[in-house]
């Protein structure tokens, strides 16, 4: 059921340009915007076109931005996007939080 509130006081950063993605627990995806369920492919384009995006667990509210931001990543790398130099992948995964490494193992053995 989609969320029929949005408190966004808990966001990073909030403005006309930003929108916010739930993820549920069985990985939909849902613009709170437009009230739309979405895909990866769709959030990389809008980021493209130069919005900012938060992604909240609707289950916990934690922010997983950066989770969903390297699903991205991962998901336009495995069809063959090269846009992702490796010397910035590599700095990426150096630098990443103990959590979000955990997130990303726990969707690869899913």
């Amino acid at each position: 059921m989609p969320p029929e509130k949005i408190d966004k006081s808990n966001t990073a950063f909030c403005d006309e340009n930003t929108f916010t993605v739930f993820r549920y627990p069985n990985r939909k995806l849902f613009i709170t915007g437009s009230k739309a369920y979405t895909n990866l492919s769709h959030i990389a384009e809008r980021i493209r076109k130069g919005e900012r995006m938060i992604a909240l667990d609707r289950k916990t509210g934690d922010d997983i931005t950066d989770y969903v931001l390297a699903q991205i990543c991962a998901l336009e790398t495995s069809r063959g996007d090269r846009r992702y130099d490796s010397k910035i992948l590599l700095s990426a995964v150096s630098s990443a939080k103990e959590e979000t490494r955990v997130k990303i193992r726990e969707e690869i053995d899913d």
